[in-house]
């Protein structure tokens, strides 16, 4: 197995441990069965997710893990979003990692800054302006796509 699977392998072994469950689920839920790594158009950075509960709580929430193209995991989210509901992960052509939680309709992006990687709420009014931010369309379902671009495709 190559070094970077077998780093694929051990990260999702620690967001397992980092929530206490016994195993990471992996059929039927998010973006496909499984839960893909995603790898960013520059092929410098993967995302993975995983679902698990914290210690005290009783409900499973997703974890999701940005790794280098070593394999090191750079950046860990523990969010609050319900496992029970779907995530939708996806890359942009800026190496920036968006995330649609079909729990509340809310997109965010992940994007690597000075201080490191951080988790941001997306507003419509990003598009606009001098620099403008638009999700990636591809990766979000038909509904939040008309809603959060316009696209209908």
């Amino acid at each position: 197995m190559k070094r970077g699977m077998w780093n694929s392998v051990l990260m999702l072994t620690l967001l397992a441990v980092a929530f206490s469950m016994p195993a990471c689920r992996k059929a039927g839920r998010g973006t496909g069965d499984g839960y893909p790594v995603l790898t960013s158009p520059s092929g410098t950075w993967r995302a993975l997710r995983a679902t698990g509960r914290r210690p005290g709580d009783t409900r499973d929430v997703w974890a999701i893990g940005i790794l280098d193209d070593d394999g090191n995991l750079v950046f860990e989210d523990q969010t609050d979003f319900v496992a029970l509901l779907n995530i939708h992960l996806g890359w942009d052509d800026g190496d920036r990692l968006w995330l649609y939680n079909s729990d509340d309709g809310r997109l965010y992006y992940y994007a690597r800054g000075h201080q490191g990687w951080k988790r941001t709420a997306y507003d419509k009014a990003m598009a606009e302006g001098p620099d403008p931010l638009a999700p990636p369309v591809g990766f979000l379902p038909e509904h939040a796509r008309k809603h959060w671009t316009g696209d209908s495709r």
